[in-house]
């Protein structure tokens, strides 16, 4: 799904120092994969694309936020939301659009039945983070996860 580009440019004005350019939908940042000062990268926020002249890196802006947020390509407009809002400069388009991909309600109706490896576990949570570190996950992952544990699930256990 295209990122509404409000949302983009709310997300690069408040984590990079922005250039403008001749076209109102295009930005400039510093390279943050080189040691770039001079603002090299330049991203259409319309099309959702980018192009880094210092490193020599081009595509889709999912991929440059997939890779520099370190983070799952399929939860970047998540993240985006999450943390720069729906706000009212969205086109009603990309509002339906957002709403049609991302439901607030199902999500925060998974996150109630979520048991966090930080938090206190019990048995099976035990067993789920044996079942990590044993694949040798790094632990700044496993802080960030949890588990859900569904007692007549085909994954049980």
């Amino acid at each position: 799904m295209k990122i509404p580009e409000g949302l983009l440019r709310r997300y690069f004005e408040s984590e990079f120092v922005v250039r403008k350019t001749t076209d109102i939908h295009e930005i400039r940042i510093c390279s943050p994969f080189s040691d770039d000062k001079k603002y090299k990268l330049y991203i259409n926020l319309k099309d959702g694309v980018y192009i880094d002249f210092k490193g020599g890196d081009s595509g889709s802006i999912n991929k440059f936020l997939t890779h520099y947020l370190d983070i799952d390509e399929s939860i970047v407009l998540s993240y985006l939301l999450k943390n720069f809002g729906l706000g009212s400069d969205f086109s009603k388009e990309e509002q339906e659009e957002i709403k049609k991909v991302y439901n607030y309600e199902d999500e925060r109706k998974i996150l109630e039945d979520v048991t966090w490896f930080k938090d206190t576990i019990g048995i099976y949570g035990k067993k789920a983070l044996k079942y990590l570190k044993d694949r040798k996950i790094p632990q700044k992952y496993i802080d960030k996860w949890g588990y859900i544990f569904i007692q007549n699930s085909e994954y049980n256990e």
